[in-house]
């Protein structure tokens, strides 16, 4: 993603087939359901310590309009302490520091 970008929309990578993806320190928010459907996103790499989060944007799928299930395979990487490392715990993600 372009180091200057700084909002993930609402649904941006929605289904988009994607397997990782690396967030850049400039992202101060990532939208509801930026990366909804993304079946197969195994690794998300947040840099920025305080970039916001809103729920259910990462590591979640439907097999229809009202089943949510996640996706046990994600790992997200972010700073310790970080919202990247809040999201991960609230939501049940494994997590692991970037070093």
């Amino acid at each position: 993603l372009p180091s200057k970008l700084k909002i993930i929309g609402v649904g941006c990578f929605g289904g988009s087939g994607l397997t990782k993806i690396g967030i850049p320190k400039s992202v101060t928010k990532i939208s509801e359901r930026a990366f909804y459907n993304c079946k197969d996103l195994d690794k998300v790499v947040i840099k920025g310590s305080k970039t916001k989060i809103a729920a259910k944007s990462i590591g979640y799928y439907s097999t229809s309009k009202k089943d949510y299930k996640k996706n046990k395979d994600l790992v997200i990487y972010g700073k310790k302490n970080s919202t990247a490392q809040k999201y991960a715990k609230k939501y049940g993600f494994k997590f692991k520091v970037l070093k």
